[in-house]
């Protein structure tokens, strides 16, 4: 029973294609001259081939630190280079779980990163907000719903909506569904200004700082917090283990 099920599986994910699942919103693949998605599997292949942009390239490999199998880059007019604009996950070939798309949608957020992602099952695709954060349940959990979900057997309203044309033309985001969802006052570079507009003015009359020393002060917390999470110390590693460390 245990290999019949496992083979199963097996043949599932060799017959699902993340092609076929787009097909339905009519998105072109790999064509340098267009609005495309490309395959972060296949960033080696592209990169020998040496014909596509390297801001494709560069996509490609960020978005590999998000864990996407694919991307749609939109090509934009008056010779600027191809954007990317929406991050695809196969969720058939690898398979993940709630908990895993919320730490990814996590990421994606807290790096603005892109505006919306992609979940493709076997019989829809899920439509994300990345300028939304997590939700933080009452047990702790983080937690993220989608905007849509796209049946990949019917025609409705969504498959209408999300088409490939509609980001090609950049029609899509001047329409009521991204002014509904997809609002940059969301977005974690917003938030984190009106955060910071929030704790100067907080310095300055509760805590009769002067403008400069406020100023400062801010700039020397971010400092600090960017060296926790991502700096590094020649003899210690990650600086995280050096601020962190609590003098007795």
């Amino acid at each position: 029973m245990y290999f019949c099920t496992r083979k199963r599986k097996q043949m599932e994910q060799e017959t699902f294609q993340i092609s076929d699942a787009l097909r339905v919103l009519a998105f072109e693949f790999e064509d340098a001259d267009i609005s495309s998605v490309y395959f972060v599997d296949k960033l080696s292949s592209y990169i020998d081939n040496g014909a596509y942009s390297p801001y494709v390239i560069t996509g490609l490999e960020e978005a590999r630190n998000f864990e996407a199998d694919a991307v749609y880059f939109r090509m934009m007019d008056n010779g600027q280079p191809p954007m990317p604009q929406i991050f695809i996950y196969d969720n058939v070939t690898h398979r993940r779980s709630e908990r895993d798309f919320a730490r990814i949608h996590r990421n994606i957020w807290s790096a603005a990163v892109i505006p919306l992602y992609l979940v493709l099952d076997r019989h829809q695709i899920s439509v994300f907000d990345g300028r939304i954060p997590v939700e933080v349940s009452s047990s702790g959990s983080l937690e993220v719903q989608p905007v849509r979900e796209i049946p990949l057997t019917e025609v409705n309203e969504a498959v209408a909506l999300y088409q490939a044309e509609q980001f090609s033309s950049g029609d899509f985001w001047e329409g009521q569904e991204a002014a509904n969802n997809y609002r940059a006052s969301q977005a974690v570079d917003v938030k984190l200004l009106s955060s910071l507009k929030v704790v100067r003015q907080h310095l300055r009359t509760r805590c009769n700082l002067d403008v400069p020393l406020a100023d400062r002060l801010l700039v020397v917390c971010i400092l600090i917090k960017y060296l926790e999470e991502n700096g590094t110390a020649e003899r210690f590693g990650n600086a995280h283990s050096v601020l962190s460390i609590r003098t007795t």
